[in-house]
């Protein structure tokens, strides 16, 4: 598996490499690591699962800390742009030739961004390509990168994504977009979790109640703004968990009802996710890609029987309000600051609420439908190696 973040809260990557490793299959994860100061190992098995980290050379790394630093200034904001282009070409080329040392059957890309490198490993070793496409990708970097970054990797989307054997994405509008490129095998495996109790177990649901947030700590999740409210609330307590470019600024929060617990392992999630009150999912809907794709949050808090809080206009609230397993609020810090204090004032809705999301997982959202997904396309690409 090819990724390009250093997979230490990467849960659907662990989800997917876990069940692979389960059905017999030798799973390594090339993981590109952009902060070797933090101290992760270089090698590592994790649960079984072969994790290989490497890092950008000194010098790149030297100078994205000088335009992250300036990232204010116009004319140094699209260099950062340009820069993260040569980071990613210097990731492609070190994945490819460390894939190239390894006996490998099968190459299976996390995302557009590692996709050239897979491409690479197919064509070198003659070795099915799974591109595994957790997002529409030109649409996530849509508003966040400079509009000639975002078509040049549609550009290379719609040029490679259809030399892959088998794609993997994550509901019925990401399949019809990657048909429409003329791939093949396309198959849904939604971010679902395994459902860790059969009964419902219920939240500690005394003040102060806790919000939770684990997961990428990037801009457009309203996480700055939930820590804000939060300090301004006596009856909320936010815990926030992750890695992203947001750590530092939430790390020196000084504010009260607010708590960074740092990187959280994937399988210590669901066990956090049991002892929260509220799941914070809210996805800012004027980015495309969070208007069509599914949360690992939503997921996360379904299967442990808590409610989740997501934006009007999302794909998550299309399912929250079908299902009537959270609350489905504007994207506002006014609309979260409202709901927490109506919660706050009647606690016993959100235990409704999960009862109603543990029945959900139960039934249709929960991972052992997925995995059979998977391992079936895996087990039909072992048949076509080995004719």
């Amino acid at each position: 598996m090819l990724l390009s973040n250093p997979f230490v809260t990467d849960a659907r990557v662990y989800q997917e490499a876990l069940s692979l490793t389960k059905a017999g299959h030798r799973v390594t994860v090339l993981a590109f690591d952009k902060h070797p100061e933090k101290g992760l190992k270089e090698k590592e098995k994790v649960n079984g699962i072969r994790v290989v980290r490497f890092s950008p050379s000194i010098c790149h790394r030297g100078l994205n800390q000088i335009l992250l630093k300036a990232k204010n200034v116009p004319l140094l904001k699209k260099m950062h742009g340009a820069h993260d282009l040569i980071v990613m070409r210097e990731m492609w080329k070190d994945m490819a030739r460390r894939g190239m040392k390894g006996n490998f059957h099968a190459v299976h890309c996390h995302d557009l961004d590692t996709l050239p490198a897979g491409v690479m490993l197919k064509d070198k070793l003659d070795i099915p390509l799974v591109y595994d496409s957790h997002e529409i990708f030109p649409w996530m970097l849509s508003g966040w990168l400079p509009s000639w970054i975002v078509k040049r990797f549609s550009s290379m989307e719609k040029r490679m994504a259809p030399l892959a054997d088998s794609i993997i994405t994550v509901t019925p509008i990401h399949e019809h977009y990657f048909k429409k490129l003329k791939c093949k095998n396309v198959v849904i495996v939604t971010n679902c979790k395994r459902v860790p109790t059969e009964r419902y177990l219920p939240s500690p649901c005394e003040p102060p109640y806790k919000l939770l947030y684990i997961g990428n700590l990037r801009s457009g999740r309203m996480i700055l703004d939930a820590m804000k409210v939060c300090s301004r609330l006596e009856e909320w307590h936010i815990q926030i968990g992750g890695y992203g470019h947001l750590e530092e600024a939430i790390a020196g929060y000084s504010g009260n009802g607010v708590e960074y617990i740092g990187a959280i392992k994937p399988e210590e999630v669901l066990h956090r996710t049991l002892n929260c009150d509220l799941v914070l999912a809210l996805y800012d809907p004027s980015n495309p890609n969070n208007r069509v794709g599914p949360s690992n949050k939503l997921f996360e808090a379904m299967a442990c029987g808590r409610p989740c809080v997501v934006a009007t206009g999302t794909y998550a609230s299309s399912v929250v309000e079908k299902e009537q397993c959270g609350y489905s609020i504007n994207y506002s810090s006014e609309a979260l600051a409202t709901l927490l204090k109506q919660l706050a004032a009647n606690p016993q809705q959100m235990g409704l609420k999960g009862k109603n999301a543990l029945i959900c997982a139960k039934e249709k959202y929960n991972w052992e439908i997925q995995e059979t997904r998977l391992t079936r396309l895996y087990e039909t690409l072992k048949r076509e190696v080995g004719r």
